[in-house]
């Protein structure tokens, strides 16, 4: 995972020796002003202060080697927890001069455990602690020094996502989990939607643990979170490895979504649609599919494959176009769904997308009929006929747990295609200057 944020090569801290001269009458001074005055810094020994001098000189000198020399006597002299703390604040300084890593991880440990932080520093300790934790490896520690940031008020998007996935890197997966819920909970809450990185997390944590029912609702919850090709991919794929195989009826809406994003970046993909089309009897959406295939670039026009394809469900045009009318008739007269259905099904497959969903509609008064799947069809033509309100109504009438995943995918398309197509905000108007 790219790194949630960097240490800065020196850790900017409220306190330190140079900043220990503030006198009483100074806060005498600026109370009589009506300032609130500052909390006093606690003092340090003479000894320390001895000590500190040419530490600090060879510091800022960048003479790392008389430095490090003089710093033993600087730890030697700390003898309270706050000297303690900037000791190990004067070698993190060194560390990070000298840009190294394991050194400065080190000295932020020491600057933590001396207890000698102020209180105004710790939050952003234990945050630049937990990310150079988190740098080396050592994941368990990064976990519990940026739980304890958070707990501070620390609580940036940039630290719970770097937390969380620490959690998972250390093994906690329940923990991690529940937070990044938590976190996509708050954000929602807020009116935000959580940082694509963090379902993202969440997404590699169950997909490792085989998780895919969870995986599953997650991916869902990211693709109408953030509408993009990938999410819409992914969402429709893993949801198709937890619904039933054999049914073919639900992998060609499925795949359909997939088209109409513009999310089919794949063979094997447009194949699997393509063979449910021809199987399902419609040659002329089969033939369309393959030819956006070849256009995507996915599939090569020399494929033996899809070419054979093709030459079986071209000659099957000509004779399932004049079987329509003739179909359509006994559909309608039949009280049994089915005929409606097929017949819904072959105009939505030629694009005659007002007469499909007369059929479909029909359908639905009759015997058998599956309304689920009659409403995700009614839906899909009115999408393609570009009638997108119409399509979010009816998508929102599939309630079954089998179907409802795939209306929340056509339901999240139909909207971006709303949004995309919205006219941008006109500008301000200018402010007309007064007359003279």
């Amino acid at each position: 995972m790219r790194k949630v944020a960097k240490l800065v090569a020196a850790l900017t801290i409220t306190a330190s020796l140079a900043g220990l001269a503030s006198t009483s009458a100074d806060a005498q001074r600026r109370n009589r002003g009506g300032e609130p005055a500052a909390p006093a810094a606690p003092t340090v020994s003479r000894a320390f202060g001895t000590a500190f001098a040419p530490v600090n000189t060879a510091i800022v000198a960048q003479d790392w080697a008389t430095a490090d020399a003089t710093l033993p006597a600087l730890k030697a002299a700390a003898a309270t927890p706050y000297e303690q703390f900037l000791a190990a604040q004067t070698e993190f300084r060194i560390a990070s001069g000298t840009r190294n890593a394991a050194r400065q991880l080190v000295s932020i440990d020491a600057m933590i455990d001396s207890n000698g932080a102020p209180e105004a520093d710790r939050p952003r300790l234990l945050v630049a602690g937990g990310q150079l934790a988190y740098n080396s490896g050592d994941y368990a520690k990064a976990t519990s020094r940026l739980a304890q940031a958070v707990a501070l008020g620390n609580a940036t998007i940039e630290t719970q996502t770097l937390h969380i996935d620490a959690m998972f890197r250390s093994g906690q997966t329940s923990e991690g989990l529940a937070a990044g819920a938590a976190l996509i909970a708050a954000e929602k809450a807020a009116g935000r939607p959580a940082p694509e990185t963090i379902y993202s997390l969440m997404a590699r944590s169950l997909q490792e643990a085989d998780r895919d029912a969870d995986l599953s609702a997650l991916l869902l919850d990211r693709m109408e979170a953030w509408p993009t090709a990938f999410n819409y991919r992914t969402a429709a794929l893993v949801y198709l490895r937890v619904v039933p195989a054999e049914n073919r009826n639900l992998n060609i809406d499925t795949l359909r979504f997939v088209i109409a994003g513009e999310a089919a970046n794949d063979r094997r993909i447009y194949l699997e649609h393509v063979q449910n089309l021809a199987e399902e009897g419609l040659p002329f959406e089969a033939l369309e599919v393959i030819r956006a295939a070849r256009a995507s670039g996915a599939v090569a026009a020399t494929d033996a494959t899809f070419n054979s394809i093709a030459d079986t469900q071209e000659p099957k045009l000509a004779e399932d176009r004049s079987s329509l009318p003739g179909l359509e008739r006994r559909a309608l007269a039949s009280p049994e769904a089915r005929l409606a259905t097929v017949a819904g099904d072959a105009n939505l497959g030629y694009h005659n997308n007002a007469r499909a969903e007369e059929l479909y509609t029909a359908a639905l008064t009759k015997n058998g009929a599956d309304a689920d799947l009659l409403h995700t069809r009614i839906g899909i033509a009115r999408y393609q006929a570009g009638n997108h309100a119409g399509a979010i109504e009816s998508f929102q009438r599939v309630q079954s747990a089998l179907r409802s995943p795939l209306a929340r995918m056509w339901i999240t398309l139909t909207r971006a295609k709303m949004a995309a197509a919205a006219p941008a905000a006109p500008a301000a108007a200018e402010p007309t200057p007064a007359a003279s």
